[in-house]
């Protein structure tokens, strides 16, 4: 006990040098953000906006978890001087959701596979492949009711929310359909979204084709299905194997399928 209160002293006194696990156990102790202990009389800034894919029920409270997250960890990045400029910029396309077509969001999922080189099965290497060469952060959560992602792009960085409670395959369409938020993210993206219900809806379709399209490459699916089928026909078992292989559902598959015409 004197130990540490000569350790808490020279503390303050700036005699020692405050750890990151110091810093983080005071926080959980005092139980307040890490971001407190680094705050200077001003105002309080504006909270980073979030857009929901479907927003929860309490999601005040998911949404102010999934901020002070993001936070905390920008903050440990900064105590632990990470270099986060070696991260690769990450792809981005300007839209107007007045205009944009369901072809475009496809198109801009063609070009985004092939720049980020996630082959002919994307969902088995996007999470690394995001996170460890552009520095997207992913935060897995129980989002409740019917939550299912969301996401940010901040000081803190790109942050993406995904519920922890979603099958592997609906996960991978979710994060997908994420990254499409996190590419097209601007201040005219959200005062669209923010003043017309119709402009949100359409918002959230065109990530839905984008994420098809990029977890789904067109060539790669039709080898695939030739491959599977006999007679030139694809029976259910051939389906559901085809959907596990690219890591998605089966109703996100079958609505590519028909995107492509190949039913």
């Amino acid at each position: 006990l004197d130990w540490e209160r000569q350790t808490l002293g020279q503390i303050e006194n700036g005699e020692r040098e405050l750890k990151a696990w110091e810093l983080a156990k005071l926080s959980s102790v005092l139980r307040v953000d890490m971001a407190t202990f680094f705050q200077h009389e001003a105002a309080t800034p504006q909270q980073p906006y979030v857009l929901w894919r479907n927003k929860p029920q309490n999601s005040v409270r998911i949404e102010t978890e999934f901020l002070r997250r993001c936070k905390d960890y920008k903050l440990v990045e900064t105590l632990n001087s990470i270099d986060t400029s070696k991260f690769q910029k990450l792809p981005s396309c300007k839209i107007d959701l007045k205009t944009s077509t369901y072809s475009d969001a496809y198109a801009l999922a063609e070009q985004v596979r092939s720049e980020l080189a996630l082959g002919d099965f994307p969902a088995s290497s996007l999470v690394k492949v995001l996170e460890e060469k552009f520095g997207i952060k992913f935060f897995f959560n129980d989002l409740e009711g019917n939550g299912s992602a969301a996401s940010s792009v901040s000081d803190f960085g790109y942050c993406t929310l995904i519920s922890s409670t979603e099958v592997p395959w609906r996960q991978h369409f979710s994060i997908a359909h994420e990254l499409f938020h996190l590419i097209t993210w601007d201040d005219e993206v959200l005062a669209q979204v923010n003043s017309d219900q119709k402009l949100r809806d359409h918002n959230e379709r065109l990530a839905e084709s984008f994420a098809a399209g990029l977890l789904v490459p067109a060539e790669t699916l039709r080898r695939e299905i030739r491959t599977l089928s006999k007679d030139n026909k694809l029976n259910d078992a051939g389906i559901v194997a085809t959907a596990r292989q690219f890591g998605i559902s089966l109703e996100a598959l079958l609505w590519r399928m028909a995107g492509l015409h190949f039913i």
